[in-house]
């Protein structure tokens, strides 16, 4: 996102919410991008647009919540949109992760909303929840792959190098290509699963922010994921 357009988008927002006539016609001009029904249809959003998602979420906390009805379930479908954009393998790791920088923020701007209007505040800690929970288990799929990645990845680069050393000139141009192409793909695995690990990360820093730390389902959720972390990655002792 822009800084300077931004503020002004913000400005605006604020704006119509402290105003007397909070008439719908000029609220729902911050409505310019329309969520794909078509699933597989994969649109990066650009930064203009999210200017726009992002204020009429501001618009929102700073109403008290005036058209919410209206408001926050396309809210919610922005946010569950970006987030299946930031995890989508097929786009470029830098477009994941400005997906995934998006999301976070207008996650925490709707919890932001939430803690001033208690009767939300379940629907966006489900959202947190879902969001955390698809993360975990993309994160677990991913890393299943990883070690056979790595292993694999290391043989290619050994037999890349032993073609070199020994000048193969049997290997033609587009075998070295193809091969060169693989280990690529398997270095984007990797970068996947750091991408993932980093929303993981960036979800529980706002749960805990936002969701009572000492409720049963927090403490329930943070037990199961930090078990699969244990499980997962296993920790090495030194001799």
């Amino acid at each position: 996102m822009n800084h300077s357009t931004l503020t002004l988008q913000l400005h605006l927002a604020e704006v119509l919410a402290t105003s007397q006539k909070k008439e719908w016609k000029n609220i729902e001009k911050f409505m310019t991008f329309k969520v794909p029904e078509d699933n597989s249809k994969v649109e990066v959003i650009s930064s203009k647009t999210q200017e726009s998602i992002f204020s009429l979420a501001y618009y929102l906390e700073k109403s008290d919540g005036t058209h919410v009805e209206k408001i926050l379930p396309y809210l919610i479908n922005c946010y569950k949109y970006v987030e299946s954009l930031s995890l989508n393998e097929n786009l470029k790791i830098e477009d994941c992760y400005s997906m995934q920088f998006f999301s976070k923020a207008l996650l925490e701007k709707l919890f932001m909303f939430a803690e001033n209007n208690c009767d939300y505040k379940d629907k966006i800690n489900e959202l947190a929840w879902e969001s955390l929970t698809r993360h975990t288990d993309m994160f677990i799929e991913i890393s299943e792959k990883e070690t056979v990645v790595n292993f694999t990845k290391a043989l290619l680069e050994k037999l890349y190098m032993y073609a070199e050393n020994n000048n193969n000139k049997n290997e033609s141009a587009s075998d070295q290509a193809a091969r060169q192409n693989e280990i690529t793909k398997m270095e984007l695995v990797v970068s996947h699963s750091t991408l993932i690990l980093n929303g993981i990360i960036q979800l529980l820093q706002i749960i805990n922010c936002y969701i009572d730390n000492c409720s049963e389902e927090y403490l329930e959720k943070t037990h199961e994921l930090f078990k699969t972390f244990i499980i997962d990655i296993p920790i090495k002792i030194g001799k």
